[in-house]
């Protein structure tokens, strides 16, 4: 999204705003907007309406582009399809929406619905959706999208030794540890996109 976390950050200290302001403007957790503005992750369109109209300014403007007018609406052109595939699932692709192209960088993407909340203490739950760059290998400790024994799973990777994947979700799931046949990487997590309400 370029220089979204950067843009909203100088935009609400220019208004006099602080972090928790704002999100009671937008009616979020302060949370939320301290994970927009670190670039952890990205609002979903009708969120950067909105942030827009709170901040006096234009989506464009939050989202980097020249301040030459433009509409504040994407045109159909200027969205791109992304599968949707379920988190737990044993048939991965559920479905497909459309993503403004601005949310995206370069390469091809998926997205990944949580089933659960066993990763709640990165502060995502069930339902919520997570952009993932389509790629085999992860470093480790990212947060990867990986199939095991052809059930779809988000899960925080931890390392890859002697054959075997170790797999973590949360502090209250233990590490998993699997063959290396076991385990398919699918991509790399780089965007979380919460919901707005509890």
């Amino acid at each position: 999204m370029g220089d979204f976390n950067i843009n909203l950050k100088r935009l609400r200290k220019q208004k006099g705003l602080t972090q928790e302001d704002l999100a009671q403007k937008l009616g979020v957790r302060k949370t939320t907007i301290s994970n927009y503005e670190s670039g952890y992750s990205t609002p979903p369109f009708a969120t950067l309406e909105r942030l827009a109209q709170i901040l006096d300014t234009s989506v464009d403007i939050i989202l980097g582009k020249p301040a030459a007018v433009h509409e504040a609406k994407l045109q159909e052109s200027e969205q791109a399809v992304i599968k949707v595939y379920y988190s737990g699932a044993k048939d991965l692709v559920s479905d497909t929406v459309s993503i403004p192209r601005p949310l995206l960088g370069e390469g091809d993407f998926f997205l990944i619905q949580l089933g659960d909340n066993a990763l709640e203490s990165l502060h995502l739950h069930q339902g919520d959706l997570v952009l993932c760059q389509k790629q085999s290998s992860v470093s480790d400790g990212e947060l990867a999208a990986v199939t095991v024994k052809e059930k779809g799973r988000l899960v925080r990777y931890l390392s890859q030794k002697q054959g075997k994947i170790t797999l973590v979700s949360s502090g209250k799931i233990p590490p998993e540890q699997y063959e290396k046949s076991e385990v398919t990487i699918l991509g790399k997590a780089v965007k979380a996109l919460t919901r707005l309400s509890d």
